[in-house]
């Protein structure tokens, strides 16, 4: 294949760093918004102009109080040249004195400033880089190193992080220059090898934007996984089966979470107890090698902090988790990889498939691909494959052969967790009914999203329920 550029939504933060720019240099916020009408054509629903204006808002209203700083729009960027050239350098907004002695480098989130999402070895490497990085430009070529200019070097450096959606700020590192080199020396010198050397293949959902995809390993490659037939030279796009179902139920919110915009009430309160139910699932496989028992299975309310439950839900979840030691994996499994992310190159969709299965483990040298679902509801009459279509992906990944082992004998299984019961349904993907459903189903979730370049919105009922409605303009106005 001769033609994989990628279909990529745009990349926001981009967009915000652009448009703040212009502001910033004393351009007014309308105007300066009128560089999106060249990335989103008005009549184009799935348009995050409503976030980006909100992001630039609380920007301004977050560093309002911070030191008079000028806008430095280089990079800064730390160069070691032997064989190859190496160089580190941060993402963000650049700030620094007139006389170059003091430097901030403001880190953007698009939620919530959360300084527990960053590792120490990070933070020591971005604050190093913002007190000892030359000013740098980029090359015209992405494999061209930097082109460094000379100046002063800061004596003091702070580095914060902040959130676009509710103004949230945090100090990361905020001290002299030596302190950052001390830092660096500490926490963060021993990992930059690895990172600069590699350190082994992580697919997942960067893979697409990757320029070394078509030769990756890690990307199993097959025909027909999804049933869709890409036209010619379509682009490359990606997508999980959750995608699909958000594209079902409306293209635009598919398309505004694409971009990864704030989540406004994602999960009702049946989703919560699945996501907390499987979460101690995810921990207790993920440290032990014996079956799950009831003894081991949590029975109070710690295990629920967090997730706003109340008390007749975390009865009914307790339940669930006793009901999981009947049907545990590790009654005859191994090799768990408690939920791997995968990625899959379907090359007549021309589409790059990222699945987390809730875990795959192998049973005497076959994989077993298993989802777990949690309900409270009566069972349903829906065939099993439509009504959870990770199950139709899972068959036609294993038909394909594309975890290996003994494929002859790899198996799909649902397990579902009730209060009163676990039920454990097993599916041959070998089986030409089932192969057959997977692919139907499959191909009725994933021919209109693979047509669609305009992701029109569906203004309803969903839109009471939809996490991405605020920036939507076609949002309907909630009753």
């Amino acid at each position: 294949m001769d033609y994989i550029d990628v279909d990529e939504p745009p990349m926001v933060l981009g967009l915000i760093m652009d448009v703040l720019d212009r502001v910033e240099s004393g351009e007014p916020l309308d105007v300066a918004l009128g560089l999106l009408d060249t990335t989103f054509p008005s009549a184009v629903d799935a348009d995050p102009r409503r976030y980006v204006a909100h992001a630039i808002d609380t920007y301004l209203r977050a560093t309002a109080d911070r030191p008079p700083l000028a806008l430095h729009r280089l990079m800064w960027a730390i160069q070691h040249k032997s064989e190859v050239v190496r160089e580190m350098w941060s993402w963000g907004r650049r700030y620094q004195s007139a006389d170059g002695s003091r430097r901030e480098l403001r880190l953007l989130r698009f939620k919530n400033a959360d300084p527990t999402r960053r590792t120490r070895e990070e933070v020591a490497a971005v604050a190093y880089i913002t007190a000892f990085g030359s000013t740098a430009r980029q090359g015209e070529y992405w494999n061209e190193p930097f082109e460094l200019y000379d100046g002063p070097k800061p004596d003091q450096v702070t580095v914060l992080e902040i959130g676009l959606f509710d103004g949230s700020r945090e100090i990361l590192f905020d001290g002299t220059a030596t302190q950052a080199r001390d830092k660096y020396d500490a926490e963060g010198r021993k990992e930059v090898p690895s990172l600069l050397n590699g350190s082994g293949l992580r697919p997942g959902g960067d893979c697409p934007k990757c320029r070394l995809k078509a030769a990756c390993p890690a990307v199993a490659r097959a025909g027909n996984l999804l049933g869709v037939v890409a036209r010619p030279r379509t682009r490359l796009r990606k997508v999980s089966v959750s995608d699909l179902r958000y594209y079902e139920r409306c293209p635009a919110r598919y398309r505004l979470q694409s971009m990864s915009l704030p989540r406004l009430n994602e999960y009702d309160r049946y989703a919560r107890l699945g996501k907390a139910v499987h979460k101690v699932l995810e921990q207790r496989h993920s440290t032990s090698t014996r079956p799950c028992s009831e003894t081991d299975l949590p029975d109070g309310h710690e295990w629920v902090k967090g997730w706003d439950l109340d008390e007749r839900e975390v009865r009914a979840g307790v339940k669930m988790l006793a009901n999981h030691a009947l049907v545990c994996p590790l009654h005859t499994g191994t090799d768990l990889l408690v939920e791997p992310t995968f990625t899959f190159h379907d090359t007549s969709a021309q589409a790059m498939i990222i699945a987390t299965p809730d875990l795959v483990y192998q049973d005497r040298g076959a994989w077993v691909w298993r989802e777990t679902k949690t309900t409270q509801r009566p069972t349903s009459t829906r065939p099993v494959l439509e009504l959870y279509p990770q199950l139709a992906l899972a068959t036609t990944v294993l038909a394909a052969g594309l975890l290996g082992g003994d494929v002859s004998r790899a198996r799909v299984e649902l397990e579902v967790l009730r209060p009163e019961s676990s039920d454990l349904v097993p599916f041959d993907p070998h089986e030409p009914a089932n192969l057959a459903q997977a692919h139907d189903v499959l191909r009725r979730l994933a021919q209109p999203w693979r047509n669609d370049t305009d992701f029109p919105a569906r203004p309803g009922e969903n839109c009471r329920t939809c996490p991405v409605r605020r920036w939507c303009k076609s949002a309907l106005a909630p009753e």
